[in-house]
């Protein structure tokens, strides 16, 4: 029994010793060594390190300073508008709103950054593009084994994301042709720059491309309570037959051999069937090329573009978050992230008025 004393006294001078240890470091630990501004940026972040409202057509009654300064006491760093949707891109008096709201921004110290599309996906400029030359449209190879000749080469619309989304059925751009790219930016970025291009880099840094993607693929249909209330812009036509297709346009043989020395047309059946090694890897050779195509033609031109007129090029792509998608939707969605300056996201059902 004498050795209870002598274990607790143990145990009290342990405790005194770890106390005193731990004091000890607590006195000589360096402060945190945070990175330059660190600290004030969190204490007082600036209009760059905000949340941006995102305004669809900023309503005329809003364009001006005393409604900017609205959203600026809300904590916002800005927002992310467009002209509006009504006569988009064509209309004059939308124009003129919109540069209003973008001066009324520049005078309360808000940022402004550029939505490029009307709705979504992002490529069609409302459809101004394929109105003025609709061999820009995108193209599947769609295969049929019931036919003697299994192949055809046709518009990607019916069944695919341009005409099943919550926003509008219209149909889109080929964001494998350089060409059809080109007249996006002409149709978009340029009627953007005309007007307000002194403001580039400063009160507009950055431009926002939406969910563009690859049409040859099904992605399932949305339910018919939604599909109701989404304008159709093009009807479908319903003797169009849901086939395994893949994304193409003219020059990808061209482009196949280059890269592979192989002859496209000659393996093309292995991009539909087969499981022997030789036709797997028909498949990562063309789902390479297609990555390094999106990349480059569509996020790579708009980038190029952005650069050359000081802004930033930002925007994120369909359904990143489902990986099993990437390659369907836009060959490779890290390839398309390193050709943005700013990577991004949306959060569609943030309302700071209602915080």
């Amino acid at each position: 029994m004498r050795r209870t004393p002598c274990t607790l006294g143990s145990l009290l001078v342990a405790a005194s010793v770890l106390t005193l240890d731990s004091a000890l470091a607590q006195e000589t630990r360096p402060a945190p060594d945070w990175p330059a501004g660190w600290t004030a940026a969190w204490s007082a972040p600036g209009a760059e390190l905000r949340p941006l409202q995102i305004l669809h057509g900023v309503p005329q009654g809003q364009a001006n300073p005393a409604a900017m300064t609205a959203l600026k006491d809300l904590g916002l760093g800005g927002i992310v508008c467009n002209v509006a949707f009504n006569d988009y891109l064509v209309s004059e008096p939308n124009w003129v709103t919109l540069v209003k709201a973008i001066e009324a921004c520049h005078e309360v110290g808000l940022l402004a950054w550029i939505y490029d599309e009307k709705g979504y996906p992002s490529g069609s400029a409302g459809g101004l593009v394929l109105k003025e030359n609709p061999a820009y449209e995108a193209l599947a190879l769609a295969y049929d084994p019931t036919r003697p000749d299994p192949f055809v080469i046709r518009p990607s619309y019916e069944h695919t994301h341009a005409s099943n989304n919550f926003h509008a059925a219209r149909r889109y751009i080929n964001l494998i042709d350089t060409k059809a790219v080109g007249g996006f930016i002409n149709k978009t970025h340029e009627a953007y720059r005309q007007r307000l291009e002194t403001h580039f880099g400063t009160t507009i840094p950055a431009f926002f491309t939406d969910e563009p993607s690859l049409m040859a693929v099904n992605i399932g249909q949305l339910g018919e309570e939604i599909r109701k209330k989404v304008h159709v812009d093009d009807p479908v036509d319903s003797s169009v037959q849901p086939l395994p297709s893949v994304p193409w346009v003219a020059d990808l043989p061209d482009q196949y051999r280059k890269r592979y020395g192989e002859d496209l047309m000659a393996v093309r059946r292995s991009l539909f069937t087969g499981d022997a090694e030789s036709d797997r890897q028909v498949r990562r050779r063309f789902w390479g090329l297609v990555a390094d195509l999106v990349s480059e033609r569509y996020f790579g031109q708009i980038q190029d573009w952005c650069r050359k007129h000081r802004v930033a090029s930002s925007g994120h792509t369909l359904w990143e978050e489902i990986p099993v998608c990437h390659t369907a939707l836009g060959g490779n969605s890290l390839k398309a992230l390193r050709r943005m300056d700013i990577p991004g996201l949306d959060m569609l059902s943030s309302e700071p008025q209602t915080v």
